[in-house]
C-alpha cells in the first residue's frame, strides 16, 4: 500500500489548494504531506546515497520514491537528472508537459 504522498509545489497558493483539497475530500492527513519547495531540491534530497549512521554503526540509505509524477510548468528537462536519481529501482517515473504554449514558444518566459 501507499505509506506516504508528498505533494510539492513552488507556488504557496498551490500548496494551500492542496491542503484545502485534502480537507474537502477527507483524505487521511497522516499519509499526505503538501509542502512548498523547489522540486529539484526535493528530488535530490531523496536520491540514493549511502550515509553512515554513527548510532547504528552502519550505513543507511535515504528513501527513494516509488512513483514520481512530474508535471512542471514548461519543459521537464531541468528536472530529469534529479528525478532519475530519486526514483527507486523498479519505480515509475511519470513525466508530462501539459503547458504546450510555453513549450512551443507561443508564450515564452
Amino acid at each position: 500500500g501507499i505509506n506516504q504522498i508528498i505533494v510539492n509545489d513552488l507556488d504557496p497558493a498551490a500548496v494551500q489548494l492542496a491542503h484545502d483539497n485534502i480537507r474537502l475530500n477527507q483524505v487521511d492527513v497522516s499519509r499526505i504531506q503538501p509542502q512548498q519547495g523547489d522540486a529539484i531540491s526535493v528530488l535530490y534530497s531523496n536520491r540514493q546515497e549511502m550515509q553512515f549512521d554513527k548510532k547504528l554503526n552502519n550505513q543507511a540509505r535515504r528513501k527513494q520514491f516509488d512513483v514520481i509524477d512530474l508535471d512542471p510548468y514548461g519543459s521537464a528537462s531541468p528536472f530529469l537528472d534529479a528525478a532519475a536519481q530519486a526514483i527507486s529501482n523498479g519505480g515509475m517515473l511519470c513525466i508530462t508537459c501539459t503547458d504546450m504554449a510555453v513549450l512551443s514558444g507561443a508564450h515564452p518566459e
